[in-house]
């Protein structure tokens, strides 16, 4: 039950939800090239960058830890979270059974960490706050570019 938690709480923080997929970037920091995205840091990380507070933002922490580009971050992120999301769907296969009541109770809770990763995943595509108006079609293609540098918002100093 612990190890669901956390592994629920590592998909919506780094991932939300994990699709196989086979991410593009290409270019500088600077360039707008697109490149696939399927995590809320990955999704908030153009955002972060533009307004010079991606310090925090896992895929800043990967380049920096692991000495890689910003493509390479992602694609290690992916990894990671590909063992998250198969150790989540294996604790889950591998639930034990503690009578009828309890496991009804614990299907409910196992349920709820489901459905909150799927309703994390579709607040960031659907709130404007990451993408404006262009969240569905964000949402549609898995696919954004990183933004300008933003005015008017807070900014970490240089």
């Amino acid at each position: 039950m612990v190890a669901l938690r956390e592994q629920g709480t590592d998909l919506v923080a780094i991932w939300n939800v994990y699709l196989p997929s086979s991410h593009s970037f290409g270019g500088t920091a600077a360039d707008k090239s697109p490149f696939r995205r399927y995590q809320q840091d990955i999704g908030s990380y153009p955002m972060e960058k533009s307004r010079g507070l991606e310090l925090h933002n896992a895929v800043e922490l990967v380049m920096h830890e692991q000495g890689l580009d910003i493509q390479g971050a992602i694609d290690w992120l992916e990894r990671y979270l590909a063992g998250v999301h198969a150790g989540f769907l294996d604790n889950v296969a591998h639930m034990p059974s503690w009578g009828e009541d309890v496991d009804r109770r614990v299907n409910i809770y196992v349920n709820g960490i489901a459905q909150w990763v799927r309703g994390s995943d579709d607040w960031t595509f659907e709130s404007g706050r990451y993408y404006g108006n262009e969240g569905l079609e964000v949402k549609k293609t898995r696919t954004m570019s990183l933004l300008p540098p933003s005015e008017g918002f807070v900014k970490r100093s240089a």
